[in-house]
């Protein structure tokens, strides 16, 4: 079996293991962690680029609606990729949207740079938000799947 072969059958069995969404190049999907009774619904996910493009800028915004004033405190990203943690960060939640947050509608945004080295393939980023008081705001799952440029090509086509 070739590389290309392989890598036909490698992406064919990762899309038998996720949903029909998830496997649609440009589709990312989201969805809420299970919390109850947190004051901050989102209301979906906007990911630009769609799909994300290794060595490339990559964001998404979450828009959402709060049912209190929300003054300040942190956010946690989690990225997994084929299910194992591989990085995260913690960010003053405060940088991700104006504070106060009003009750009503707002807008949550993390950006980042996707290194050049970032293998491609499935993603999940789990985003949990807290307020001053460490009570949770909300958590959000996004998964999507992250694309080589389509440039590559030669050796480094041949050994990714």
């Amino acid at each position: 079996m070739d590389g290309h072969s392989f890598g036909a059958l490698l992406l064919l069995l990762t899309c038998l293991s996720l949903s029909a969404a998830q496997c649609v190049m440009g589709a990312a999907t989201w969805g809420p962690c299970g919390e109850k009774d947190v004051p901050v619904t989102v209301k979906g996910v906007v990911v630009t680029p769609d799909p994300p493009v290794r060595g490339s800028a990559f964001s998404f915004e979450l828009p959402a609606t709060s049912n209190r004033v929300i003054t300040g405190g942190y956010v946690k990203v989690f990225v997994f990729f084929h299910g194992v943690p591989v990085h995260l960060e913690e960010d003053d939640l405060c940088e991700k949207t104006s504070c106060p947050v009003q009750i009503g509608d707002f807008v949550f945004r993390n950006a980042q740079d996707l290194p050049g080295v970032t293998p491609p393939g499935p993603y999940m980023v789990k985003v949990s938000a807290f307020d001053e008081n460490d009570e949770p705001l909300f958590c959000t799952k996004i998964r999507f799947m992250i694309v080589k440029r389509p440039r590559e090509s030669g050796f480094l086509k041949a050994i990714l």
